[in-house]
């Protein structure tokens, strides 16, 4: 909630010289939760809001950004596959499994050198892969120093790195390994000391048309101003402190309570009730209760949950997070209020 508070404090000294506070604050929390998704990603609990991707337009909207950061002495090529579908993939994970490994490539050649990033189609069931999918193939080439066999068998290991004290957290390349098992790919490397090293990553393919590059997801909920009534339900007295002023602010009737509290409340509200925003995971009466409970008595109520670990509760949210009614912590209040917004619109469900 550090970066919650933070862009609230933004909004509320626009204008202020001490905003310039605030916005080091803000940075500093950046800096943090970017360790701290490194960390989850290892771990396979990082946030999963999977979606179908163009791969190569993910990329080149990369491009003028990887070769700033490849400086003029290394030679960057970009060879795309065209024919290529859609990956089921997180899209901002995406790009950190691209910016990690092009980073591990540029510091594997600190007097210059050559990297080359391509993508390709697969024909399903090479090797270990599953024989029912078809897959695209992403490869980052450097021509570095290279790793032996000794190092190559250490390569994905958290905190393993052979850069110099402080100008590396070892995390880089086992976020990339970790994003790879989430998105239901495999990934592998070949590098030979002196010659450079090949990082070549498998996605599976989806059958479901991909976004347009650029079009938005969903309209932003910053120009509609809203009056609908909204049940907050968490536990933890700061979280919820900061969820009804980001929600307050966007124009909605913010009633809160504790989980012990919601169905008293609910039943008082009654059919002014319009969303259900609600916590997980809670002390004895949690958030899935809460929603069958009230949607027992009002099958038209819109439910958002909110969770830190949306995985560890996958069966019960299945059928929210296909409809996209669950919002991974942490959240700014622009996706809380976005979010609320999503769920508000979509239309009701059929009897």
């Amino acid at each position: 909630m550090v970066n919650g508070y933070a862009d609230l404090l933004i909004l509320a000294l626009e204008g202020d010289e001490r905003a310039t506070d605030a916005v080091e604050i803000r940075r500093a929390g950046s800096r943090a939760a970017e360790l701290t998704a490194q960390l989850l990603a290892f771990g396979r609990r990082g946030k999963r809001a999977m979606e179908p991707v163009d791969l190569n337009a993910r990329i080149e909207a990369m491009v003028p950004m990887l070769r700033r950061l490849l400086g003029e002495e290394i030679e960057f090529g970009v060879m795309l596959d065209r024919t290529l579908g859609a990956v089921e993939a997180d899209p901002s994970q995406l790009d950190q499994l691209v910016m990690n490994l092009v980073v591990n490539g540029r510091d594997a050649m600190p007097g210059g050198g050559s990297l080359a990033l391509t993508t390709s189609g697969l024909v399903s069931g090479i090797g270990n892969r599953d024989t029912d999918k078809v897959w695209a193939s992403l490869e980052i080439a450097d021509s570095g120093v290279g790793m032996d066999s000794e190092l190559l068998e250490h390569v994905f290991e958290p905190f393993f790195t052979t850069k110099g004290q402080g100008k590396g957290t070892g995390l880089g390349l086992a976020t990339v390994y970790g994003i790879v098992q989430q998105m239901g790919g495999h990934i592998r490397v070949e590098s030979t000391v002196g010659v450079g090293s090949r990082f070549i990553i498998e996605l599976p393919q989806c059958e479901v048309a991909m976004q347009q590059p650029g079009a938005p997801a969903t309209e932003s909920a910053s120009g509609r101003r809203a009056g609908e009534t909204i049940l907050l339900i968490e536990d933890e007295p700061t979280v919820r402190d900061f969820c009804k002023r980001a929600l307050d602010a966007e124009g909605y009737l913010v009633h809160v309570a504790g989980p012990h509290e919601a169905l008293g409340l609910a039943d008082k509200l009654g059919a002014d009730l319009d969303i259900l925003v609600t916590d997980v995971v809670m002390p004895d009466f949690d958030g899935p209760t809460i929603a069958a409970a009230l949607s027992s008595k009002r099958r038209d109520l819109k439910v958002l949950f909110m969770s830190g670990y949306p995985r560890d509760r996958e069966e019960e949210l299945t059928g929210a997070a296909a409809e996209g009614a669950v919002l991974t912590k942490p959240f700014t209040p622009r996706e809380l209020c976005d979010a609320v917004r999503r769920v508000l619109d979509r239309p009701p469900r059929e009897s």
